[in-house]
């Protein structure tokens, strides 16, 4: 018993960094009615990219407790509109801003600018290399 324990511990000793889209350990709360309706937010807000389309851009604002599963249910998401055809650019701040000190609007903002840059750079050395 002590052995199931310890595994199941040693499982969330890291539950700051996000699970990707296909990790076992990912359990869909929403599908099993835990985040009210039974209807995952992510695929509200999916939905609502795609009714969107290429009208404009969608705002949305998408909040919860540190360590709730934001960050991983936002990478499914990424990975199911990447699918589709949509270019996601997923930009995490915790790797341009200290979470543990207040921060300011301008410095999120900062942030994403810096992420986004990060990835049209990358994109731009890919198309270069022809990959």
């Amino acid at each position: 018993m002590s052995d199931i324990l310890s595994e199941a511990y040693n499982q969330f000793l890291d539950y700051e960094r996000p699970l990707e889209p296909n990790d076992p350990r990912r359990v869909p709360l929403a599908e099993m009615g835990v985040w009210g309706t039974g209807v995952s937010c992510m695929k509200l807000l999916g939905t609502s990219i795609e009714m969107r389309g290429a009208q404009g851009p969608v705002h949305q604002l998408f909040t919860g407790f540190r360590g709730s599963g934001k960050s991983t249910e936002l990478k499914l998401l990424a990975k199911n509109l990447t699918g589709k055809g949509y270019e996601v650019i997923y930009v995490d701040c915790a790797e341009y801003l200290n979470l543990t000190e207040p921060t300011s609007i301008t410095q999120v903002l900062m942030a994403m600018a810096a992420g986004v840059d990060r990835h049209l750079e990358g994109a731009r050395l890919s198309r270069n290399r022809g990959l």
